[in-house]
């Protein structure tokens, strides 16, 4: 039978973003991605394009798609980086648009709001 379409009771909830200075943030995206190269990204990869899987629409997410589009690794790297920070400012955005969205520094700042 199929699922029924009727919504329940709406639930109480609230958001909460963590909320970080731009420059730590791309601070970080740096990091994670120089983590990522030395973790075996390029390698992974590498096999991924010898066994033909990068057909699969998963595989052109960021990470992937810029070891198609390029062949030096400064400038994939580059390229990940770059289109990293791009998909976290549109996250930013979309979190924007909830007018309901509590910003925070850090768990002290949520507990605080919760009356912890």
């Amino acid at each position: 039978s199929l699922p029924s379409i009727e919504k329940g009771q709406e639930l109480e909830h609230r958001y909460f973003f963590l909320d970080t200075s731009k420059e730590k943030l791309e601070r970080n995206i740096v990091r994670r991605v120089d983590a990522m190269f030395k973790s075996g990204l390029i390698e992974e990869n590498k096999n991924i394009m010898e066994e033909g899987l990068d057909i699969y629409p998963a595989l052109n997410s960021i990470g992937y798609r810029e070891f198609r589009e390029k062949e030096d690794l400064d400038e994939i790297r580059e390229d990940i980086i770059t289109h990293t920070k791009q998909y976290a400012k549109r996250q930013r955005t979309w979190f924007r648009r909830n007018k309901n969205i509590i910003y925070v520094k850090d768990l002290k700042d949520i507990l605080e709001s919760l009356n912890f």
